[in-house]
């Protein structure tokens, strides 16, 4: 086996990992509270990452999905993928939560019970474990946000992630040699 001197012999095998330029944990003006940018709306959003040449975005809004649907609207003719995505604030901590389409991630948003919608102490009722068994039939999948933060599931409950020692702060599973 040699040493791969840059990344572009990884891009040329045939099999293996492709990059690409993106964001999965974006908001916009149209559903998160701390956004108060009138410039960040999800069209704008898309035009600004099609601009910078990104080729995938989520617009993860905080306990809402509105700002999902414009931007893949905004994005129909365009070289961008935009994930169905709701960052959702649960008691145990932030929980980003992508689905393969907008028709589940709207099915899923319909399973939560919200409070305060539109404030800044916006929250799903849901555990976070509920959220993710709500998400696996759907399709979806959740990685958890901002664990190291003040607030954040390494900082309230170190070492405590909602499923055990199978799941650490990247979302990635982690299951033991048997």
């Amino acid at each position: 086996m040699s040493v791969l001197d840059d990344f572009g012999d990884v891009l040329a095998l045939t099999r293996g990992a492709s990059f690409v330029r993106g964001d999965l944990h974006v908001h916009s003006n149209s559903g998160s509270h701390d956004v108060s940018d009138p410039l960040a709306t999800p069209a704008a959003i898309v035009d600004s990452a099609v601009r910078e040449g990104l080729s995938i975005v989520a617009i993860a809004d905080h306990n809402e999905i509105s700002g999902c649907a414009a931007a893949i609207a905004a994005s129909h003719g365009k070289p961008l993928l935009i994930v169905p995505a709701i960052e959702l604030s649960t008691m145990q901590g932030h929980l980003l939560c992508y689905l393969p389409d907008l028709q589940r991630l709207q099915a899923f948003h319909a399973q939560l019970v919200l409070h305060d919608r539109g404030l800044p102490t916006s929250r799903v009722e849901n555990s976070m474990i509920d959220c993710l068994n709500r998400l696996v039939p759907l399709g979806g999948f959740g990685i958890l946000a901002h664990v190291d933060a003040p607030k954040g599931l390494d900082v309230e409950m170190p070492g405590g992630s909602p499923q055990g020692n199978r799941l650490n702060g990247s979302g990635i599973s982690v299951r033991p040699e048997v």
